[in-house]
Order: structure tokens, then C-alpha cells, then sequence
């Protein structure tokens, strides 16, 4: 930035918009002074060397940065924001199905188990006292606890739904059997395997009647 030659006094305004930043002024035998305007009622003023250029230098750089920033800010437009609740509601369609199967599957594989676990108890019960524990009709597991608990570390009493298992028996043959999800009995029995949260989980004699394998739904 150059004033020129001769012995008057110059100066010039460094301006920012309309605010005005620093002022530069020549006067001999003085030369450069540098006033800064730190805030709209005070200045200050000092003899312009070469570090007091590259500090007006970067104090103009400074104010024209933060104001490009402010400049360029701005909040989501209406569009940004029905993209963003578009890929969650995708998202979601996606994973919670999943989840839900995963949670159901989780209660089917607790209620095997548990099965295997009370048909190994009441096959012990037969083998010392050469019958299984002798129902009538179909009833709550609660109703052979004082047969077979000596058998059981811990008795399974409820499926991975929250229902009791059901029991019956002869004292010849015996069943154990989930409901299901939906608690509901859907006899006739098709040996074999189930896919259907929905259908029962069966124990007949020994050995699984209806048991889940493959995918389920």
C-alpha cells in the first residue's frame, strides 16, 4: 500500500463493508501510523512497521473469513430434512423386522431346551419307578413339580412367551408342548419340523413330534 511522495499529511481507511477495520496515515516526519479500531469507541494508534503491516494484513484476513462463515451458514431446508427422515424410516423398515424375528427365534431356541431338559426328567421318573408321572387330561407343568424336581437342578415352568408348559400323560406314554407364540393349540400334530412362530413345539414319548428348523416367520 503506497501514499505517494510529499510532505502533507494522507491517510486511508481500511473498511470491511462499513466497518472500518484500521486506518493508515503518512505524515513526515513521522511516517506510517497504524490505528486499529478494536472497539466502535476506542482505537489505537502506533507507528506502522513491518510487523504492525502483516498484523493489518491478517486482521483483514481474519474479518473477511468470519464473515464468509456467518455468510454461509443456514439451517436444513424442508427438502434435507424429508431426505433424512426418509433414509431413517428405510432404515427402520429394514432392521426392526430382523430384530423382532432374532427376538422370536431367541424364545423358540430357550424353549427347546427347556423341553429337552423336562422330557430328561420325566424319562428319569419312569426309570425309577417304571411309569411316567400319571395325569388327568392335559395339564400345567406346575402339576408334576413333586415328580420330577428331585430330577431338575431348576425346573422350567414357562416358555420363551411367558406361558406354562402343558403336560399329559398315561403313565404309558407322555406329551410336553409350547403353544407357541400366539398360546394357542393347533392340533392335529404334523410330525416334522414348524416354521411358523405361531405353531407348536411338541414332545412326544421322548423325542420331539414338531420342532422349528429352517427359517421362521
Amino acid at each position: 500500500m503506497r501514499f505517494g511522495a510529499g510532505n502533507g499529511t494522507r491517510t486511508r481507511d481500511v473498511q470491511l463493508g462499513k466497518l472500518t477495520l484500521y486506518q493508515l496515515s503518512y505524515a513526515r516526519p513521522r511516517g506510517l501510523t497504524l490505528t486499529l479500531n478494536l472497539t466502535p469507541d476506542k482505537s489505537y494508534n502506533r507507528h506502522m512497521n513491518h510487523d504492525c503491516r502483516m498484523l493489518a494484513r491478517g486482521l483483514l484476513s481474519l474479518r473477511t473469513m468470519d464473515t464468509q462463515r456467518h455468510s454461509t451458514s443456514r439451517g436444513f431446508s424442508l427438502v434435507e430434512l424429508l431426505i433424512v427422515c426418509a433414509v431413517i424410516g428405510l432404515i427402520a423398515a429394514i432392521a426392526i423386522p430382523n430384530l423382532v424375528n432374532a427376538i422370536q427365534r431367541g424364545r423358540q431356541a430357550r424353549t427347546v431346551g427347556d423341553l429337552r431338559g423336562l422330557a430328561t426328567a420325566v424319562a428319569m421318573y419312569q426309570q425309577d419307578y417304571a411309569k411316567f408321572p400319571l395325569v388327568s387330561g392335559t395339564v400345567p407343568i406346575d402339576d408334576i413339580e413333586s415328580f420330577v424336581r428331585a430330577y431338575m437342578g431348576s425346573m422350567a415352568k414357562i416358555d420363551g412367551w411367558q406361558r406354562s408348559y402343558m403336560y399329559a400323560s398315561d403313565g404309558d406314554n407322555y406329551t410336553l408342548v409350547s403353544y407357541g407364540m400366539n398360546g394357542i393349540a393347533d392340533q392335529p400334530w404334523a410330525q416334522g419340523p414348524i416354521h411358523y412362530f405361531d405353531d407348536d413345539i411338541v414332545i412326544l414319548g421322548g423325542g420331539f413330534m414338531q420342532w422349528p428348523e429352517g427359517v421362521q416367520q
